[in-house]
């Protein structure tokens, strides 16, 4: 949910048409205080599942009310 979370923050402040650049897996799992291994971890299944797509520095969120669902109830 933390991830979620900070995505869903980073597409609504800085995002450029739901597009969030410059950020790295590195910054990510600063930001949600989490391992960088369980940040890459998370970011694959949300990739595997349809509800992003990161390409280098560069996430789209592609399912915003599934990302929604997993912020809320985890």
């Amino acid at each position: 949910a933390r991830m979620a979370e900070a995505v869903l923050y980073l597409m609504k402040n800085i995002s450029d048409n739901g597009r969030i650049r410059n950020v790295s897996k590195l910054d990510l799992a600063e930001f949600t205080a989490m391992s960088r291994e369980s940040a890459i971890r998370v970011l694959k299944e949300f990739g595997d599942e349809g509800f992003i797509d990161m390409k280098d520095q560069c996430i789209t969120v592609l399912n915003e009310e599934a990302m929604n669902k997993i912020d809320l109830y985890g």
